[in-house]
């Protein structure tokens, strides 16, 4: 039973590309290779030392710091991939959300992803986890395997081309979701919900 209230909102979401009919295209016009190397790019991740060195920290909180253009984005974003879909390879030795969180709640992990704005946040962060959306068949190019999203994502209201939240295939069959925000929110949009990374 639904308020009107709540009917209402529901519509009001939007919804952004459809990942089924992004595969059944690629899977039509790809051989396996390169639907691999173009859809499940996290599996032909090679860290560097310094990003090695940062995934096989056991700490729950970690930190990479660099210069410019050295590969923090790409690091950072291939360790939510790894945690958000327990999917972990075979040279990973750090810290495992191999069990979810002791709450109640209908997914088993939950990752904020957050830049300094939503332009910053849709063009690196996004990007590096979703592919370019903008694309007709972007979703998926990133870091994140195509096979691994669950549904639509569902965007930002005001800002285009902008994912809020994305609903994932865990490794473990459980869900988990990926919230994108951006420093420029207020505090708010920052508390309330049981987060296991940011």
């Amino acid at each position: 039973m639904t308020f009107d209230g709540e009917a209402a909102r529901a519509s009001d979401v939007e919804e952004g590309p459809d990942p089924s009919a992004v595969r059944k295209h690629a899977r039509r016009m790809l051989t396996n290779i390169e639907y691999l190397r173009k859809y499940r790019r996290i599996g032909f991740y090679k860290p560097h030392p310094r990003q090695l060195e940062f995934h096989n920290l056991m700490a729950v909180e970690k930190c990479l710091r660099a210069g410019n253009q050295l590969g923090k984005s790409h690091a950072g974003a291939a360790q939510m991939t790894m945690d958000a879909l327990n999917l972990y390879p075979d040279w990973y030795q750090g810290y495992r959300f191999d069990q979810p969180a002791k709450i109640e709640r209908p997914f088993e992990f939950l990752g904020w992803c957050a830049c300094t704005t939503s332009a910053t946040t849709r063009d690196g962060v996004q990007t590096k986890l979703l592919g370019d959306i903008r694309q007709s068949n972007g979703l998926g190019t990133g870091l994140i395997p195509l096979d691994s999203i669950v549904g639509r994502p569902t965007m930002a209201r005001g800002i285009a081309d902008f994912v809020d939240t994305i609903t994932l295939r865990r490794a473990t069959s459980g869900r988990a979701l990926i919230r994108l925000k951006t420093y420029e929110m207020d505090r708010r949009a920052f508390q309330g919900e049981s987060v296991d990374e940011v």
